[in-house]
Formats: C-alpha cells, structure tokens, sequence
C-alpha cells in the first residue's frame, strides 16, 4: 500500500514528496539492512555456512559504506543543489545494492535447495 501511495507521488514536487521520500529511504532502506543482517547473524550460526554468506557479508558491507557515505555527504555539503545532487546519486546506488542483496538471496536459496510449500 505505501509503495503505491509512493510510486503515485513520483516525479512530484513539494513538501509533501520530500517528507514521503525521506520517510520511504530512511525507514525501507534501513529495516531491509537491519533484517539483513538478521539474516547473515543466522547464517553465521550453520556450520557448514550457506555458499551465499560470503558474497552477502562483501553486499552488506558495501550497503553500509553507502550508507555513511550518504550520512557524510548530507552533514558535510553546505550547497543545498550539491547536496540533492550526491544524496540522489548515492540513494540510487543504495537501491542498485539492495536489489544485489535480494538476488543473493535467491541465488543462496537456489543453489541449497530451500523451497517455500504451503501446507
């Protein structure tokens, strides 16, 4: 429901957008990292580890370098158009590695034969 409210508003201008982007990077992008790396504590656990822990501590680790870039950028750019500019660019990025993120995670799941049944 808000990834419609979301998509609806794209492309618009005003408060309202700015408020709703903000609330949408900050809370999405930050509980999907947060249950990442739920995920990756769980798989820590299995002995042997899943062939996916690896690739997704190096995604991981590469989303909150990107993360902090962004946290950087917005304390330390005075030039409100600069700033949109690199939190634009670096938002985007974000996205591109969270989508990573998904895809080793189906990959992971691919390749140790885990299925999803209803019963």
């Amino acid at each position: 429901m808000f990834l419609a409210l979301y998509a609806t508003f794209l492309g618009s201008e005003g408060a309202i957008y700015q408020v709703m982007r903000r609330y949408g990077i900050t809370v999405y992008f930050a509980s999907t990292f947060l249950a990442w790396l739920t995920l990756l504590g769980r798989w820590s656990q299995h002995s042997p580890r899943p062939a996916g822990y690896l690739p997704s501590l190096v995604v991981a680790l590469g989303y909150m370098f990107l993360g902090l870039s962004h946290l950087a950028v917005r304390f330390a750019t005075t030039d409100p158009a600069l700033r949109y500019r690199w939190e634009n660019v670096l938002e985007w990025q974000l996205g591109l590695w969270l989508t990573a993120m998904f895809s080793l995670l189906a990959w992971t799941w691919w390749r140790e034969g885990m299925r999803i049944s209803l019963r």
